[in-house]
Order: structure tokens, then sequence, then C-alpha cells
């Protein structure tokens, strides 16, 4: 990718295919809860929740896969997944240890599993955070976008979002002199929740 314009039309293609995933979504399962007002520990607490975060990852892995696959071939995306068992456990537990107002697991369901799926983009030009803000503020008003730089990854995180009742899918935008450290960075994380399942299967009652 070398412009902003390449961006525009692959988030437009990607969020009207969302927007139709949102839509299959709620007819079949209804819209449970509101994701930004529910915590991380409400969440871990309720096995109705944990069931329907589980079945999204289904919905998406099965009924919605032509979707996923439509999406991972449009231009400029390097690489899509849909988030797996491992990771989103990890995260969860991960983030029910954070602490906001003194207290642990206080975090937003969506602020947490904010990439229940996640497509990667790999541009040639180098932009600034804020060029990019701006660019998706005007553009796109209902996402979100962050500085997701920490340590040696360096990139960009817009996330795609409807409303407070669906699970926000995220795209990463690399750049392309960062793509080698960013994919060492990458190979760490999955480490730490690759090592953490194995213990948590370890124990009694664990993933079988």
């Amino acid at each position: 990718m070398n412009d902003l314009e390449e961006l525009k039309i692959l988030l437009e293609e990607t969020y009207n295919i969302y927007k139709n995933v949102c839509d299959d979504w709620r007819l079949e399962n209804g819209l449970k809860y509101n994701q930004m007002t529910t915590t991380v520990w409400q969440t871990l607490e309720d096995v109705n929740k944990l069931i329907d975060i589980f079945k999204y990852r289904d919905f998406l892995n099965e009924k919605k896969l032509e979707q996923v696959l439509k999406i991972s071939s449009l231009p400029n995306v390097s690489h899509s997944r849909v988030k797996q068992l491992n990771s989103t456990l990890f995260k969860l537990v991960n983030y029910n240890t954070k602490k906001i107002t003194g207290k642990s697991g206080t975090i937003a369901i969506n602020k947490c599993l904010n990439d229940m799926f996640g497509l990667r983009v790999i541009t040639n030009r180098v932009f600034t955070f804020n060029e990019v803000k701006n660019f998706i503020k005007e553009n796109f008003p209902k996402f979100k976008c962050l500085n997701s730089s920490k340590d040696e990854y360096k990139a960009i995180h817009i996330y795609i979002k409807e409303d407070n009742y669906n699970y926000l899918w995220e795209v990463q935008l690399w750049f392309k002199d960062d793509e080698k450290k960013n994919h060492e960075s990458h190979k760490l994380h999955k480490q730490a929740y690759t090592k953490w399942e194995q213990l948590f299967k370890n124990k009694q009652g664990g993933l079988k």
C-alpha cells in the first residue's frame, strides 16, 4: 500500500462485510449485552458471556468463512485471522489482572476482545499517527485509531466498530521497515500465551 486512499478503499470493503456479519450474528444469536459497560471480570464470572464469545469465533470460522476469506483476498491485506481460542482465553485472564480505578478486571470487554477478527496491512509509505488518526476520524467516525507501538513493535491499530453490542475487528497498519521486528515481537507474544496454555492444561480442571 502506498497511500491512504488505498487504505480507505480497503476499510470500506471490510466494513461492508463486517456490517453484514453483524446483521447475521444479531439475527441468529441476538445482541446479548453492552460490551462497553460489561467488564472482563463480569465476563469471566458469567458462563453465558463466555459461551457467547466462543460461539462468535465458531460463527466466523464456520458460517462466515466465505466472507472471512474474501477479506483475506482483498488488495493490500498481507495477513488475516480469526482469534484463536488459547489467545482469547489468555487475553481475558491477562486483562483480568489489570487495574482501572484501583480494581482488577474492570476494563470493558470491548477494550479487551477488540480483535476477534484481525487483518494486517503493510504500507511502503510512512504515515504519522496523527495523519492516520485524522484520516480515520474524517472518513470513518465510528472507528477507533490507536498508536499501538510498544518496545520493538511499531504499528497503528484501527478498530472497526458498528456499536457497543458487536465484537470489534482490528486492522493492524505496519510500515514496511518495521515488518521484521514486528514479526519477532508477535512470535514472542505467541510464545507467552502458548506457555500459559500448557501450564493451564497441566493443572487439574484445565483445558482438555
